[in-house]
């Protein structure tokens, strides 16, 4: 296989989507991604020869039209080599924290974009991982796109 040679560039485009709907009750980077009472979503999978992590964007959404107002709250970011059952400490690692705050949007108003850049590579087999520390009102949601590309 060939290698790329400095700089590195990725080879195909990796945009990775989260909602994290349910509260993650600790902020160590374990709960679950799947079989139960979900608290952990997978924001983003590297490739099979890792990816490049750009920055991940999030905005606040509604699942029915009307926007707001959200619940402050805490958004935080894990590197686990997992994206299934139960991640413990052992094998997710905090990485990044993004308070953010109540606010109230509109179908005629923008809402702000908050940005996590994050400009590092990961190697196949890691995930990154995304919770929030407050739960919504109802039809309010935090969505999560990270923008990467695979090399």
């Amino acid at each position: 296989m060939a290698v790329n040679v400095d700089p590195i560039y990725t080879l195909t485009p990796n945009i990775g989507f989260a909602v994290p709907v349910l509260v993650g009750a600790v902020s160590d980077g374990s709960g679950v991604i799947s079989g139960g009472t979900v608290t952990l979503y997978v924001a983003f999978s590297a490739g099979a020869n890792g990816s490049y992590l750009r920055e991940s964007r999030i905005k606040v959404g509604s699942t029915t039209g009307v926007t707001g107002p959200t619940s402050a709250t805490n958004m935080r970011f894990y590197l686990s080599t997992t994206n299934t059952g139960s991640p413990t400490t052992a094998n997710s690692h905090p990485i990044a924290e993004l308070a953010l705050p109540a606010l109230t949007g509109s179908l005629s108003a923008p809402t702000p974009d908050f940005v996590v850049p994050w400009g590092f590579a990961i190697p196949t087999g890691m995930y990154l991982l995304v919770n929030i520390g407050v739960a919504q009102i109802a039809n309010t949601v935090w969505q999560v796109t990270t923008i990467g590309g695979d090399y």
